[in-house]
């Protein structure tokens, strides 16, 4: 097996440990930024909708969720603050419509959803076409998009501190 498949093999294992550790003893894990309750990280790796939950998931958490105004908030003032804005980067967040057409959910872990009760569509989103999938589109003050899933692009997970 190769030296670093193992290493990292191990990191990712270690990391999760410790942050899972840190997550129920009330702090974030490492590498993300507390916020109230919540904590955040922007991931710049490019990956599909399903890959960067998965990827939040090996780390700790979950995509983020923005269920308030307050949270949409927070999540577009840490990007602007730690990455900046590069003109048109967008960012998968955890909402879907997969399991219903039309119904838009924060599908969270182990199969748990629970319906949009804050929105903050980009006028004319979502629009249905086969894009199943939520994003943030940060050129454009945070506004949402939906977007074909397999589209590969950075993403924001969240963890509860």
């Amino acid at each position: 097996m190769d030296f670093s498949l193992i290493f990292v093999t191990v990191a990712i294992f270690v990391t999760a440990h410790v942050d899972g550790y840190a997550v129920q003893h009330g702090r974030c894990p490492l590498t993300f930024e507390r916020h109230g309750r919540q904590c955040y990280k922007v991931i710049a790796v490019q990956a599909s909708w399903s890959e960067a939950k998965e990827y939040c998931q090996v780390i700790g958490g979950d995509l983020a969720k923005i269920r308030s105004a307050s949270d949409q908030t927070i999540i577009y003032g840490l990007v602007f603050h730690n990455h900046g804005i590069i003109s048109n980067e967008r960012y998968w967040v955890d909402g879907s419509d997969m399991l219903q057409s039309g119904m838009w959910r924060w599908m969270g872990t182990n199969g748990a959803s629970v319906p949009f009760s804050y929105t903050n569509w980009y006028p004319g989103q979502p629009s249905h076409k086969n894009e199943n999938c939520a994003e943030v589109m940060w050129a454009l003050n945070g506004r949402w998009n939906d977007l074909d899933c397999t589209i590969r692009q950075s993403f924001i997970c969240q963890a509860r501190s």
